[in-house]
């Protein structure tokens, strides 16, 4: 159904350096075609299963086919991190038109200053579908994102490139959030899960 995934999949560059970074050959599962909009994109998400970790899916290969796109991408952990920091911040002042918008009830700022001291509450909340309590910072909050981009987790894909995202289960994988970045239409054709056969 998806013309280019013999393509890709087969691609001798890719499957040499796939099978570097692996120790071993990968199997590239599950192909997905998948299409942005100018001012669409995908909100922070993982694309982690809840299973284990012998045998089961190891990574997700993004093959940029047209267009481009711009990333955040950092692991679970780093995420973590990041909003913590960001947290500590909102709480104390530093940003009071943001702390007016995400804190706006005492219910909310009750469990973020919970959330700021507990790193794996945070990990918690950011393995849940739409990162459960934390879809306002990661999501809607522009001066987050662009602190994401200035610590390094920004990039861009152009037709052509590959981006492969790790996972180690759910607490160990790869959040990553994407925007259109053309004026047309763009796509990262066979997006492939692959289940590698030995782990990143």
């Amino acid at each position: 159904l998806l013309p280019g995934m013999q393509t890709i999949a087969q691609d001798p560059g890719l499957t040499k350096q796939l099978t570097q970074l692996l120790g071993g050959a990968p199997l590239l599962t599950q192909p997905i075609a998948y299409w942005n909009t100018p001012g669409g994109g995908a909100l922070f998400h993982h694309d982690a299963f809840k299973e284990e970790l012998k045998g089961g899916q190891r990574g997700v290969c993004f093959v940029q086919a047209s267009g481009r796109t711009a990333w955040l991408a950092l692991s679970t952990e780093a995420l973590a991190h990041e909003v913590q920091t960001f947290l500590r911040g909102l709480l104390t002042g530093e940003w009071p038109d943001l702390e007016e918008q995400l804190l706006s009830d005492a219910t909310t700022k009750s469990a973020m200053l919970c959330l700021a001291s507990d790193p794996e509450s945070i990990i918690d909340q950011l393995i849940l579908p739409g990162c459960g309590q934390l879809a306002g910072i990661v999501n809607q909050a522009p001066t987050f994102t662009a602190l994401l981009a200035d610590q390094g987790h920004a990039l861009i894909l152009d037709p052509g490139d590959v981006l492969l995202l790790p996972n180690q289960g759910l607490r160990k994988t790869l959040m990553h959030s994407v925007f259109c970045a053309s004026h047309e239409a763009v796509s990262y054709t066979q997006r492939t899960r692959p289940s590698f056969l030995a782990a990143l």
